[in-house]
């Protein structure tokens, strides 16, 4: 599970045989806040974090198109060694960053709490750096609750959450979301008859070909 810092993550983290994530880009991002926003000298100091990261994405995006199990090689023999870099060039200016306290010393405070969380990529080529892919995928449900105001109850929170949920991991995986939807309302009531998977209608399970083929029929 991939999640920024946000403390109400740790439930859904602590349940069995999850394994909690950090994000890159919400690190990069308090760093950018504290260059912007900081004396000389506590900039120079967020500014060289940026750079590490900047060599961090450049690093790993290199492998980016390779198979999960070169890409976890690739981490292992090449990236690590820049995090470990990273890791480094904290213990060395974190006292200092601390004395100028402010947005420096945020940034720092997050990094260090997050690390464990950070480098966790590295042991899985599937996995990536940061959730900013989520985020544009879930940027709808923040525009669109300020309509909303409300889900009118539970139930109909996550009933938006799990529709969201659905059409967003169809566009993930190519398909249509209309026609997915379609092919999921027409084919359930047999699955739910004959007792079948209904794993087998899972977005990344269904051929972008079969959706073509009903959209032709229609």
């Amino acid at each position: 599970m991939q999640t920024d810092g946000y403390a109400g993550y740790g439930a859904s983290a602590s349940r069995p045989n999850v394994i909690q994530l950090g994000c890159w880009a919400h690190v990069r991002r308090k760093f950018d806040v504290a260059r912007k926003a900081s004396s000389p000298g506590a900039a120079n100091i967020a500014r060289q974090g940026m750079e590490l990261i900047r060599e961090l994405y450049y690093l790993d995006n290199q492998e980016k198109e390779k198979p999960p199990d070169q890409r976890k090689r690739y981490r292992q023999e090449v990236v690590k060694s820049c995090l470990d870099k990273i890791r480094s060039w904290i213990n060395r200016n974190q006292v200092q960053a601390f004395s100028y306290g402010g947005l420096l010393s945020n940034a720092f405070t997050y990094i260090n709490n997050q690390w464990s969380k950070l480098t966790v990529f590295v042991e899985d080529g599937r996995l990536q750096l940061d959730n900013n892919n989520a985020e544009r995928h879930i940027r709808p449900i923040a525009t669109g609750r300020k309509v909303w105001l409300f889900a009118q109850s539970e139930a109909g929170a996550r009933a938006t959450a799990t529709w969201y949920s659905l059409v967003e991991t169809a566009r993930a995986n190519g398909l249509e979301p209309y026609w997915y939807l379609r092919k999921v309302f027409e084919e359930m009531p047999m699955y739910l008859r004959d007792r079948k998977p209904v794993n087998d209608l899972l977005p990344w399970n269904v051929d972008s070909k079969e959706l073509e083929q009903l959209a032709r029929r229609d």
